[in-house]
């Protein structure tokens, strides 16, 4: 049986509090990130997706599950990629969102700040809609009276 789509892996940076970790599987890219994704992270990360401009692929997917600080300076760099990669016909999504993760996106949403695209909730891709993350409570009943 025949693999048209050979896996690579490596690790791009890491120390005691942050480690980013890329697998390639065809024209698709995974970055891994772990731990706190803070101003010392910001080079290594940057790096990471600029090298994406330079290789011919489809796809960037960023795997937030194990990030336990995310700070809005890595979210804008997430933000900038998604479109600089876009110009180059690469699709950038961040995926398998950690709690931490979340919250900051959440509100990034809100705010208006998240390119359409970059983050679909995990609901939402089942449904295949667009939908928040922020979750509000269910307003109630009223009649309408004409």
């Amino acid at each position: 049986m025949s693999n048209d789509h050979e896996s690579v892996a490596a690790l791009l940076g890491h120390d005691d509090r942050f480690s980013v970790t890329v697998a390639t599987t065809g024209d698709v890219v995974v970055f891994k990130l772990v731990g706190e994704v803070d101003e010392t992270a910001l080079a290594c990360l940057d790096s990471a997706l600029e090298s994406c401009r330079h290789v011919d692929i489809s796809s960037v997917l960023i795997d937030l599950r194990d990030v336990t600080f995310l700070s809005s300076r890595a979210l804008g760099i997430l933000v900038c990629a998604h479109a600089d990669l876009a110009e180059h016909g690469c699709h950038v999504e961040l995926s398998e969102c950690s709690g931490v993760a979340r919250r900051l996106i959440g509100v990034a949403e809100t705010a208006g700040m998240l390119p359409q695209g970059l983050w679909a909730p995990p609901a939402a891709k089942q449904r295949g809609a667009a939908t928040s993350g922020v979750r509000t409570a269910p307003r109630p009943s009223t009649p309408v009276h004409a």
